[in-house]
C-alpha cells in the first residue's frame, strides 16, 4: 500500500487557500482601504499559519511526541484569535451585540490559552499520523468535548450569519455562500478530528474540512475572475 500523507496535505492545502484568501483581501484594502478587508486580510494570515502549523510537523515527524501537542496547542489558539478578531467581530456587531463583540475579541483568547494551559497541564497529547495518513490528535476526554464545543460555537457563529445575510448581486451571493460552506464544513470537520477517535470518523471529517477549503478556494478564484453585471 502506498503511504499518502492524506490529513496533512488536507492541513497544507487549506493553509495555502487561506494565503491566497488573505494575499487577494490584502489587495483589495490597500486599494480601497476598507476596514473589513483588512479584517479578512489577518484572518487568512491566521487561519494559514495554524493550518500549516497544523500539517507541516506532522508530515515531517508522524510519530507520536507531545511537542507537537504544543504546537497544535498553538495552531487552536491562532484558528480562535483570527476568528474572534475578524468574522466574529462582523456577525455580533451586525446582530446589534457591540458590547459582545468586544468582549469576545478578548476573552475568546485568553479562554482558548487558559484551556490550552489546563489540558497541558493535565495530559499532554502524543499526536501521530496511522499507516493510512490520517492524523490522530489524542486529546483526552472532557478535553475533547470541549474543544469540539468551543470550535463549533466559533465557527457556527459567522456561517450562520453569511448564510443569513442579504446580498444584491449575484456574485455576492455565490461568495457568501461559499463563505458560509468554508465555517460549516471547515468548522465540523476540523473540530469532528479532535472529538473523533475512530479511523472511519476521522476520515470523514477530514474529507468534511477538506472541502470546505474547496469551497474557500473556489470563492477566491471567483472573486477574482467573476466580473459584476
Amino acid at each position: 500500500m502506498v503511504y499518502i500523507p492524506f490529513s496533512s496535505l488536507a492541513y497544507i492545502f487549506a493553509g495555502t487557500a487561506c494565503l491566497a484568501y488573505s494575499f487577494h483581501y490584502h489587495k483589495i484594502w490597500k486599494k480601497t482601504g476598507n476596514i473589513y478587508s483588512k479584517m479578512f486580510w489577518e484572518l487568512g494570515l491566521w487561519i494559514a499559519f495554524a493550518e500549516y502549523l497544523y500539517g507541516f510537523p506532522l508530515l515531517i515527524y508522524p510519530e507520536p511526541h507531545y511537542i507537537k501537542s504544543i504546537l497544535w496547542f498553538l495552531a487552536s489558539f491562532a484558528v480562535f484569535t483570527g476568528i474572534a478578531r475578524g468574522p466574529l467581530q462582523i456577525a455580533l456587531i451586525s446582530w446589534g451585540y457591540e458590547n459582545a463583540a468586544k468582549i469576545a475579541r478578548f476573552i475568546v483568547p485568553l479562554g482558548i490559552g487558559f484551556l490550552s494551559l489546563i489540558n497541558f497541564l493535565y495530559y499532554r497529547p502524543s499526536s501521530y499520523t496511522d499507516n493510512y495518513g490520517i492524523i490522530h490528535w489524542d486529546i483526552n476526554h472532557p478535553f475533547d468535548l470541549l474543544w469540539f464545543t468551543a470550535g463549533i460555537l466559533v465557527t457556527f457563529i459567522p456561517a450562520i450569519f453569511l448564510f443569513l445575510s442579504k446580498a444584491e448581486s449575484k456574485k455576492a451571493i455565490v461568495k457568501k455562500a461559499l463563505f458560509s460552506i468554508t465555517f460549516l464544513f471547515g468548522g465540523l470537520g476540523g473540530w469532528g478530528t479532535v472529538i473523533f477517535k475512530d479511523q472511519l470518523l476521522l476520515a470523514v471529517s477530514f474529507m468534511i474540512f477538506f472541502l470546505g477549503y474547496v469551497a474557500l478556494a473556489a470563492m477566491v478564484v471567483m472573486d477574482i475572475t467573476m466580473k459584476e453585471a
